[in-house]
């Protein structure tokens, strides 16, 4: 290179470094006009500070105030002082490792986190998403501050111009941004994703109201109510002075861990002195009634459950039962009493299955008290139990206590209750928190009825058909199990206390309730079913049992929205149940084979529900998607049943998947064919349809904006079938009953999808 080309070289370096130079004067003489001013950030940080603060007085009230003026005064003081201090100490640390935030007064930065830190803890947004969301808020109130500030202290006129402009920018960014973030809060919802339930219920089922009264009709007897407790409790009047008759208390201390001596000096006794309370609905009427305790779930302690299940009581009671509201509510989690949250009681859920037994224990007593207006007026050998989440579980904890001999946690506590306990109804239940030696609870030989909503907010995944599946008949006594899935139910709405708010103000903002069915709706359903399993099981009135295998035949009495039902007894013996081994050329019984063609796949598995797989149930997938040839499962006996009859029935549970064969398309409302030959070749079939089509998966947002969360949105749910031996006889009358040997799955009705296939088998009508 020569010299002039070194020289102009030179020459374009040192142009390049004046203009970036320059540049950057200019952008930092821009910045510096920018910046806002002292007052602004002042402002700044009392709109961010007071906006995190708002969320936490919301949150206090919820949690704090039930519990007393003191407690919530202590919350408010306690959630700033603490988050600003660990504020501080985050400041600092930033300040040491990144110079930029010389810039930005500490005063700022501190309310700012503060503010992040209480939003998130408010709204439980403890992701990613949830914490940018929080940033995000934190932000608008800054704007909206920094501006009113501004303004409001007289510095409009100091401003430079860009200041005028960005300020002004700010506080209408702000102003907008909070009004928007609090419309969508405080609206239900904007999102509806309903099945239409005229294909829910299109079936042939024949309407039970032909011939048996609407069961949430209010009954002929007059009812009477009263209390009994401990006349210890200090937050609860209902159980001290106004109680008619006062009940011992109990050593729960062994089943339960972490009782806090704030949670004692909060109800007044400790975990060595549980009250036995209760709310008593009764018939005024002379002789013996069944007994049904009714026991809530975990909810805020100070927000008094019991209250909620009155209309329930007030129904049975009036159609003859005894129904007790059991007050469990000191052993529900509280913001005070669990140390603002930091210590939950733990492994409580057997001890409400343990109090149960004990109030069991109290009504035996009662029956035969001369003293009590119980006096031969229980029938201890009808007792049905009802819970509600948690208490769903505790019910069937203390069905499966009932029978043993030995606290399964520590043996030296005896058992000896064998009371007649003859139905388990679960709404909405949680399944295995309470697990002893590792093993789910089991149950046989009871009845069960359990319902689960859609849209629940917090156990939103259908857990108890867990329970449902483990349980097991045997012997010749007649029981059966019921499980009815509710669109559009949520979890709190079965308790009138409990409501539409399933976790809490105001974290319960974030989620759509535009997407519920009303409180009404929702508490007639539960009365409807309940009482007619309460007649089927406790007052043997059969009439009412067809409900429970297809709840199509009950549609006349029930509010309009979509069911999904699934239902078994011990009348049914199975073929198949997919939990035997690996093989899928065998069934549950030696004497079936199987095979299968034209399927995209077949495969036995878990069946999968929002939460994961589930503990207590496997079942074979099978999807298909074809342009002319059919799909085929089929289930070959090789030798043929023996004793079947016309009055017998073909049984199947089913489920159809979000597997849609076309893009971007829906799952429709699925059809097949089920064909049945006998060993001449005789062979008949029936439409699916002829009971009803099988339901897609209902699909529910659960979030108003669902990027918020990546939980699954629907899951499986089964749908029993029963077909009638006779109704295929009907078809063909050359088939002979007694002599089958192929049962078929044709999928020809549907271009194409996925079901789930369950327990196949026939109910035997002895």
């Amino acid at each position: 290179m020569d010299s002039e080309e070194k020289k102009n070289k030179h020459n374009w370096l040192e142009k390049i470094q004046r203009w970036t130079g320059q540049a950057w004067q200019d952008i930092k003489a821009f910045f510096t006009k920018a910046f806002p001013g002292r007052k602004a950030w002042i402002g700044a940080a009392i709109g961010s500070f007071i906006l995190g603060y708002l969320a936490s007085i919301i949150l206090a009230v919820d949690v704090a105030l039930p519990a007393g003026w003191v407690y919530f005064l202590i919350v408010l003081i306690l959630f700033p002082v603490g988050y600003g201090l660990a504020a501080v100490l985050a400041v600092l640390i930033i300040v040491l490792l990144q110079k930029l935030f010389n810039k930005i007064p500490k005063y700022f930065l501190v309310a700012f986190i503060v503010s992040v830190l209480l939003i998130v803890t408010a709204f439980f947004l403890f992701d990613f998403i949830g914490i940018l969301f929080s940033v995000a808020l934190t932000a608008l109130g800054g704007l909206l501050g920094a501006g009113i500030w501004t303004l409001a202290k007289g510095a409009w006129r100091s401003l430079r111009t860009l200041q005028k402009v960005i300020t002004l920018t700010g506080l209408f960014i702000g102003l907008c941004g909070v009004v928007l973030a609090a419309w969508f809060l405080l609206i239900p919802g904007f999102n509806d994703q309903s099945i239409d339930p005229a294909l829910i219920n299109d079936s042939s089922i024949p309407s039970l109201a032909d011939a048996m009264a609407d069961p949430s009709l209010t009954g002929g007897y007059p009812i009477k109510y009263l209390a009994y407790g401990s006349g210890m409790d200090k937050r609860r009047s209902d159980f001290t002075e106004e109680v008619a008759i006062i009940t011992k208390t109990v050593d729960g201390s062994d089943f339960v861990s972490d009782w806090t001596d704030l949670r004692t000096l909060l109800w007044g006794f400790d975990a060595s002195e549980l009250p036995l309370n209760g709310r008593v609905w009764y018939p005024d009427a002379e002789g013996e009634f069944p007994l049904v305790l009714v026991v809530h779930g975990n909810h805020l302690a100070e927000d008094y459950s019991d209250p909620g299940y009155a209309y329930l009581c007030e129904l049975l009671a009036s159609r003859g039962s005894i129904c007790v509201s059991v007050d469990e509510n000191f052993i529900n989690s509280s913001f005070i009493g669990d140390l603002l949250g930091f210590k939950d009681l733990t492994e409580e859920n057997d001890l409400r299955g343990w109090l149960l037994l004990e109030h069991l224990a109290l009504w035996e007593n009662f029956s035969s008290d001369a003293d009590t207006p119980f006096f031969g007026k229980v029938d201890l050998s009808k007792i049905a139990l009802i819970g509600h989440s948690r208490g769903g579980e505790a019910v069937a904890i203390a069905a499966a206590f009932n029978d043993l001999e030995h606290y399964p946690d520590n043996g030296s506590i005896e058992f000896n209750y064998g009371f007649d306990i003859q139905s388990v109804i679960a709404i909405a239940p949680v399944d295995g928190q309470y697990s002893p030696a590792g093993e789910v609870i089991p149950l046989e030989n009871i009845n069960y009825l359990v319902l689960q909503g859609s849209n629940d907010m917090d156990v939103n995944s259908f857990d108890g058909y867990n329970t449902f599946e483990r349980i097991e008949f045997t012997g010749d006594e007649f029981y059966f199990k019921s499980a009815v899935y509710i669109q559009g139910a949520n979890h709190g709405q079965f308790n009138t206390v409990w409501g539409d708010d399933d976790i809490g103000v105001p974290a319960i903002w974030m989620y759509d309730r535009s997407q519920l069915i009303t409180e009404d709706d929702q508490t007639h359903i539960a009365s409807v079913l309940i009482s007619a399993f309460i007649d089927v099981t406790l007052n043997e009135n059969s009439g009412y049992l067809p409900l429970f295998k297809n709840i199509n035949s009950g549609k006349t009495w029930l509010p309009d929205t979509a069911y999904l039902n699934a239902y078994a007894d011990s009348e049914m013996e199975y073929l198949l149940t997919y939990e035997e081994d690996i093989d899928l050329s065998t069934g549950s019984a030696s004497n079936v084979r199987i095979d299968a063609h034209g399927l995209k796949r077949w495969k036995e598995d878990r069946v999968m529900t929002k939460w994961g797989p589930m503990t207590s149930n496997s079942a074979v997938y099978l999807k298909w998607d074809h342009a002319s040839q059919n799909a085929v499962y089929e289930i070959q006996l090789t030798e043929p049943l023996s004793a079947l009859s016309l009055e017998d029935q073909l049984v199947f549970s089913a489920a159809q998947t979000s597997y849609a064969p076309g893009d971007g398309d829906d799952p429709a409302p699925a059809d097949f064919t089920i064909e049945v030959v006998d060993n001449s070749g005789n062979r008949a079939s029936l439409l699916l349809s002829t009971i009803s089509p099988l339901m897609p998966e209902i699909e529910t947002q659960m979030r108003k904006l669902d990027f918020l969360t990546d939980e699954v949105e629907s899951e499986a749910v089964f749908q029993t079938y029963l077909f009638g031996l006779c109704d295929f006889q009907d078809v063909n009358p050359l088939l002979d009953i007694s002599e089958l040997t192929t049962i078929r799955l044709i999928f020809d009705q549907t271009k194409g999808g996925e079901i789930i296939l369950d327990n196949l088998g026939f109910k035997r009508v002895n």
